[in-house]
């Protein structure tokens, strides 16, 4: 007898199932789909963290190339060509 069971639709049908089977399942999918959206902001704070870290490096030493080629008496003009940094941003180094 199917009167006691709960009808679920899956791609590959329907399927008749016990009601208290079907809470176990929603609870496992529940913790399933909690863990993996745990792990994907894990996995994405770390790719987040780690591009802008490599990007502030860069920067930095783009910064410290500026710096060094003022030092020299290069204009700021072409220091920002070789850089790539605005002028203003070169007159506050």
């Amino acid at each position: 007898m199917r009167t006691n069971k709960i009808k679920v639709q899956t791609r590959y049908g329907e399927v008749f199932i016990d009601p208290t089977y079907k809470e176990e399942l929603d609870a496992q999918y529940d913790a399933m789909k909690k863990y993996a959206l745990k792990e994907a902001r894990r996995e994405g704070w770390a790719e987040g963290w780690a591009e802008g870290w490599a990007e502030g490096l860069a920067e930095g030493r783009v910064e410290a190339i500026a710096i060094n080629l003022k030092k020299s008496g290069i204009a700021n003009d072409i220091i920002a060509k070789c850089t790539g940094l605005s002028i203003d941003k070169i007159a506050t180094l």
